[in-house]
């Protein structure tokens, strides 16, 4: 029976520390998607200047419909979200 019990712990725990090592951290906007948008994207598509009618200036520019008449970005969504289609291409 004590077997048994130390059995089921172990594997209890063996499970708890693989779940714990396995966990995502969320993506933070500001240090890890703002300087790659700013690096490769903002000259085109950003303040005076935007391509395809598509500006990543400011969040509801970015979230607005494209001249294409799609949304570029749709949060929470990304099979949708054209920009994410055309940059996967």
């Amino acid at each position: 029976m004590k077997k048994k019990l130390l059995a089921i712990g172990l594997l209890v725990l063996s499970v708890l520390i693989f779940m714990m090592g396995t966990r995502q951290e969320p993506v933070d906007f500001t240090s890890q998607v703002k300087p790659i948008l700013n690096g490769h994207c903002i000259s085109c598509h950003g303040g005076v200047r935007q391509k395809g009618g598509f500006s990543l200036l400011f969040r509801d520019e970015a979230l607005a419909k494209v001249k294409s008449g799609k949304y570029a970005i749709i949060p929470g969504d990304p099979d949708h979200s054209e920009m994410i289609r055309r940059i996967s291409l």
